[in-house]
């Protein structure tokens, strides 16, 4: 006879688990409380030393602690989705939808959420990664901008073509490895070859994954956001190819 698998526990109160949400195994109302927090964007205060028991046997469990909790065992809050208001307007149609503001900015406001002091204790090196991609990003704005704009304006997001893509990447590789060398003070330490080769491995897989979630947050289902804030369009990519040392651009027939 084949043994009865062993139910799982919630990461959070110990709790019999009802499966992985938001990013860590919990039960349905350690869920339920996590969901509602972040949606209904409560705060609490604990009343203790934020080193409150919240165990399941625990009656009235410290609500900050639970919260922080379900932070330090890898819950996400931007897992969260609010519901939608029976009153609120229809949302238009993704494709339609152009980012009208610096794609970076609404980026790290999502990524540099505020949080509780004891999750920057907990996790140090996350929180140095938050503040130093927030950096990042600033960053961008500078270097991304273009010719005559003035930093004080808002710059419009527009589709590239190939050659400004890659003129746009060879400037994100620098501030890339910038951004990395604030983060990890061993990796400064490395050899240039040793730096050389992590590097290389780290990058692609990273700006396809940030590209990706740049594009999540834009809304757009046919298009890849870069970190400047402008865009591929992939339902003109014979415009996208189009170089000015050819007289024709391809056609789409070409290109497939």
């Amino acid at each position: 006879m084949r043994p009865l698998k062993e139910k799982s526990k919630c990461a959070i109160c110990l709790e019999d688990g009802d499966g992985f949400h938001f990013g860590a195994e919990a039960c349905k109302a350690c869920t339920a409380f996590f969901r509602r927090s972040v949606s209904q964007k409560r705060k609490y205060t604990c009343r203790g030393a934020n080193d409150c028991d919240i165990t399941v046997n625990i009656r009235c469990m410290c609500r900050a602690c639970r919260y922080s909790k379900c932070l330090e065992v890898g819950m996400n809050p931007m897992g969260v989705l609010a519901k939608p208001s029976p009153f609120s307007k229809p949302s238009p149609d993704p494709a339609e939808i152009i980012p009208s503001s610096p794609t970076q900015t609404t980026r790290a406001s999502l990524l540099t959420l505020t949080l509780p002091s004891s999750f920057n204790d907990s996790m140090p090196l996350l929180s140095k990664m938050r503040s130093n991609y927030q950096k990042l990003c600033d960053a961008r704005i500078v270097i991304h901008r273009e010719e005559g704009q003035s930093l004080f304006e808002e710059k419009a997001p527009r589709a590239l073509n190939y050659q400004e893509a890659v003129a746009q990447s060879i400037k994100d590789v620098r501030l890339t490895s910038d951004w990395i060398s604030w983060c990890f003070e061993d990796f400064v330490k490395l050899p240039i070859d040793e730096k050389n080769n992590l590097f290389r491995n780290f990058y692609t897989p990273y700006y396809m994954m940030e590209g990706a979630f740049a594009s999540h947050l834009a809304n757009k289902i046919n298009a890849v956001v870069l970190p400047s804030g402008d865009f591929l369009d992939m339902t003109q990519m014979e415009t996208f190819y189009r170089s000015i040392e050819v007289k024709q651009p391809l056609d789409k027939e070409q290109i497939e």
